[in-house]
């Protein structure tokens, strides 16, 4: 108490009166030399804590990075080795139970993928709908109409797109199949007429072509009553008997439109919880090389599976529009085939020409010879300047490794491996590219 009140008197002094200041000073020497003292030695002890818990924090990290982390990188890659060699072992059994849970998991595969093509359309609704409700109703309200009238919009254009296509497409194809069915042998004759005119008065040429038409009306005869008949029974029958397997695919249509609905309203809550999980995982830059290469990935199937479903569209109208101005018979048949096919990039074209050509051939050479140069002559359209149009340099793959692509992924999965695979190894195409741009920077490689 004494030092403090020396203190305070010490400083209430006027500036002026030397002597008081000196009288407190010496009073005061020991006391500000034990404090002084005190602060060297709290500085002192700080800085050795501050030495030490830096020691420590460098040799954590040592040991992290010396034995730590390679030991949980071993551990992973043993438990991976185990994993892949479980699923090869015992394959079967994994088939069987993916299988299951992708029947469990289909009315939401369903609706990913509807709610995937339907996401643009749902875009392109609400943008209208946010500008004609501008100024008219307040924001807030403006933006929850818009979102559920566009959702509401989308799924109805579906459906009355697939309504419409199913109840104009599929009787004309089902009434061409069965009249080509009543017609076959007589369109057979009428070949073979053809083929006779041609060969002229050559009568060994005439009998080995009749020999040829009659032993084929035979064995196609044989095959329509013991083989096709039988197998179309045998068809209906399994149909009647799997009512259960349409209700469940009934039921899985209609809980995937649900499931659509619900991820074409929450889309954008989505979108930002998967940044917030990307950026606590991986951080902020990481995250954002990732957003960027999914953000390409969308982009690139989006843009290419969007495209060839209208250019397909279109070249179907065409073929279709065309065959009726020259009344070529089986058009919507014919027409459904040129325009389901042309969504398969590359084969598309030749896979649907060549059983229309023989559809034709069945009316006459000479009709599948004009309608072979009208599919020629729509695919250099298409090629040339529709589909450039449309879709453009999406892909950015060159034509080895479309054929690649297209060979590959049809040969694993079938047709819908032959629509995707192209944008799925044009996404591999450049992360592989990316990766060897970044390789060659690092090793100061110009390239």
């Amino acid at each position: 108490m004494k030092c403090e009140l020396y203190v305070y008197f010490f400083l209430s002094l006027p500036h002026g009166d030397e002597g008081c200041i000196g009288f407190a000073v010496r009073l005061n020497q020991g006391f500000l030399r034990k404090l002084f003292g005190l602060v060297e030695k709290y500085d002192r002890i700080k800085a050795k804590a501050l030495l030490s818990l830096g020691g420590d924090v460098r040799m954590k990290r040592e040991t992290k990075e010396k034995y730590i982390y390679p030991a949980v990188l071993k551990g992973c890659v043993v438990v991976a080795g185990v994993i892949v060699f479980f699923i090869i072992y015992r394959f079967d059994q994994v088939e069987q139970a993916a299988g299951r849970l992708l029947d469990i998991l289909m009315p939401f595969v369903y609706g990913g993928v509807l709610a995937y093509l339907l996401r643009p359309v749902c875009a392109f609704l609400e943008r209208g709908l946010l500008r004609c409700m501008e100024g008219r109703v307040r924001q807030n309200l403006a933006r929850k109409l818009a979102g559920g009238l566009s959702i509401a919009g989308s799924l109805t254009f579906f459906l009355v797109l697939t309504y419409t296509l199913l109840a104009l497409v599929l009787p004309q194809v089902l009434e061409s199949l069965v009249y080509v069915a009543k017609m076959l042998p007589e369109l057979l004759n009428r070949a073979t007429l053809w083929t006779e005119e041609l060969v002229g008065d050559d009568v060994s040429k005439q009998e080995m072509i009749e020999n040829l038409s009659s032993m084929l009306s035979i064995n196609l005869m044989d095959w329509v009553t013991s083989d096709f008949m039988p197998d179309v029974q045998m068809i209906l029958a399994e149909l009647s008997s799997r009512v259960w397997n349409i209700f469940i695919l009934a039921k899985n249509i209609l809980i995937g439109l649900v499931v659509c609905a619900y991820l074409l309203s929450g889309r954008r809550r989505m979108k930002k919880q998967g940044k917030l999980i990307l950026l606590g995982v991986f951080g902020k830059e990481w995250s954002d090389k990732i957003l960027e290469e999914l953000r390409f990935v969308d982009s690139m199937f989006v843009g290419f599976i969007n495209g060839k479903l209208i250019d397909s569209l279109i070249i179907g109208v065409l073929c279709f529009a065309v065959m009726n101005v020259f009344n070529w018979p089986l058009a919507v048949l014919v027409s459904t085939i040129i325009g389901v096919t042309n969504i398969i990039p590359f084969f598309g074209p030749f896979i649907g020409a060549v059983p229309s050509a023989l559809l034709m051939l069945i009316y006459g050479p000479w009709q599948m010879i004009y309608f072979l140069v009208f599919v020629l002559i729509l695919q250099q359209f298409d090629g040339n300047i529709l589909g450039p149009k449309i879709l453009g340099n999406t892909t950015g793959l060159q034509s080895f490794w479309v054929l690649f692509s297209i060979t590959l992924f049809g040969g694993l999965f079938g047709l819908a491996g032959m629509v995707v695979g192209v944008p799925f190894f044009a996404v591999l195409y450049d992360l592989i590219k990316k990766l060897v741009i970044w390789a060659l920077k690092k090793r100061k490689i110009d390239v």
